[in-house]
């Protein structure tokens, strides 16, 4: 599991070279919160480091298998402004690149997990009471079974 562009890169890498399952959580995608920050990318390089933000962004995000949100609207924005991640989806960084199909926001690898979690559902990982332990040998098979199969898709 990684988290905001340098550890979601970081997880991305790891997730490759140890073929293992990937999740991306990019609650603070500064695309957004900067207007304008692609086309003026180098006005904010020596700050910012934007360039490098954005590619590690969208190198994780779509090789992530799963990623988490807190609300639809930090996904896909709203009528009046743009979601964090939607800013992902076609973007120029003059002189630099240019994205044409870069993040596809309706995805289905776009999970909403809201704030305030259900402490019945969700608890410390030391409450081991609370665990579903029947379910672990299925969910070890899903998850490191080599074999692929149409009960594994």
């Amino acid at each position: 599991i990684g988290n905001y562009s340098d550890g979601n890169l970081v997880a991305s890498l790891l997730s490759y070279k140890l073929g293992i399952t990937q999740c991306n959580i990019a609650h603070a995608l500064e695309k957004t919160k900067y207007p304008e920050s692609d086309i003026y990318w180098k006005n904010y390089e020596d700050k910012y480091h934007f360039s490098c933000q954005f590619t590690a962004d969208l190198i994780a995000m779509n090789n992530a298998d799963f990623i988490i949100t807190s609300t639809y609207q930090e996904r896909a924005g709203s009528k009046h402004t743009v979601g964090q991640y939607e800013s992902h989806t076609a973007f120029t960084l003059p002189g630099l690149y240019r994205v044409v199909h870069g993040i596809d926001v309706f995805d289905p690898k776009f999970n909403i997990v809201s704030p305030g979690a259900d402490m019945t559902i969700y608890f410390s990982y030391n409450e081991r009471e609370k665990r579903l332990t029947s379910l672990h040998g299925s969910i070890e098979n899903l998850l490191y079974d080599p074999e692929q199969n149409d009960e594994h898709v």
